[in-house]
């Protein structure tokens, strides 16, 4: 179960992540009519050293340290929920005296 809510929980993060790379690029004008057509000839080869070299300004800007950041948050927000809810519900396997209900 525990699993299956991190999953859960990084398969929102991953859409939420998409998001957050295309409205990046569209702030920074990556994604301007203009610009898209002015790529739609380059090779593939020249398209990824373009794409590369947004990635490294975007570590260089520190947005990829933040990014990992917040994932990292995620994973741990999921595992302490996991814990949280384990926990509640081995507390609901006693009864009122604390006498395992086994």
């Amino acid at each position: 179960m525990q699993n299956a809510r991190t999953a859960h929980a990084l398969a929102h993060w991953r859409y939420h992540l998409n998001k957050w790379v295309i409205d990046y690029l569209k702030e920074q004008g990556y994604l301007a009519a203009s610009k898209i057509v002015e790529r739609d000839g380059w090779t593939v080869k020249k398209r990824r050293k373009y794409a590369n070299k947004i990635a490294d300004r975007m570590e260089v800007e520190g947005e990829v340290k933040r990014l990992h950041r917040d994932f990292r948050n995620e994973i741990n927000t999921a595992q302490f929920a996991n814990v949280s809810n384990d926990q509640n519900m081995r507390g609901s396997e006693t009864d009122i005296c604390g006498q395992d209900n086994y």
